[in-house]
């Protein structure tokens, strides 16, 4: 019994023994190499006048009308986060445009620059809180090229499949995917100021099929996502 004590310290020894000598290896290896670690980044969607997270909200709309959303995408500082200094603000992203389909809406991206209030085509309001009070900010705007708009590419079945839908579920939802290309900037930098924000239009309106059957709709509802990815293609 004494010598099988003895023999099992003497293992438990050895045991310490070579594990520290293998994470003292491990580390000093793990030193000896160039880390390549991706510099952290910001990206947010916000309103339009930058003040607050974006709220999609869409509400009724009326056949024959038109309904105009304009919204932020920006990799500006948080302001909860302003002791941490983030980098990685030079990159591309791409843009996702989810909806479901219970209703025949047909749904267009625009880029938009701001303006002045008398050249405007768009007027934006947000309600924003200054000092405790709820007040209207209004932002102007005008589509950068008003005959082309964003293109996108439907990734329906792609998305489908990566959550394994078989297509035949109700409210499976359209995926529209906007990169960047000759019709798509879809770049952010940090534009001489540490930060940039492109600014876009979706506008929604009825298919004009559905204006003959609008009955059908009448209590029918869709949900409406945008989903906005950084591509990042190496770490820097």
């Amino acid at each position: 019994m004494q010598i099988l004590a003895w023999c099992s310290i003497v293992a438990v020894f050895m045991f310490f023994g070579v594990s520290f000598a293998w994470f003292t290896s491990v580390e000093r290896t793990a030193e000896s190499k160039t880390t390549n670690v991706m510099a952290p980044y910001y990206l947010t969607l916000l309103n339009p006048s930058e003040t607050d997270v974006l709220q999609l909200s869409v509400g009724s709309l009326m056949p024959g009308r038109t309904k105009q959303i304009v919204f932020c995408v920006s990799n500006q500082q948080n302001e909860e986060n302003e002791l941490i200094n983030m980098g990685g603000s030079d990159f591309d992203y791409s843009m996702e445009l989810i909806h479901t389909n219970n209703l025949a809406l047909n749904y267009t991206i625009y880029e938009l620059e701001e303006t002045e209030e008398a050249s405007a085509e768009i007027v934006a309001e947000d309600t924003v809180s200054v000092d405790g009070v709820e007040t209207t900010m209004l932002t102007y705007w005008k589509t950068k090229s008003p005959d082309t708009p964003l293109s996108g590419t439907d990734v329906s079945d792609i998305r489908h499949e990566q959550v394994e839908l078989t297509g035949e579920e109700i409210n499976s939802g359209t995926y529209i995917e906007y990169a960047k290309s000759d019709t798509n900037d879809l770049h952010l930098s940090d534009n001489g100021e540490g930060y940039d924000s492109q600014y876009f239009l979706m506008e929604i309106e009825w298919d004009d099929a559905a204006l003959s059957s609008f009955e059908k709709y009448d209590k029918e509802t869709d949900m409406i996502y945008i989903l906005v990815k950084a591509l990042l293609p190496e770490p820097e």
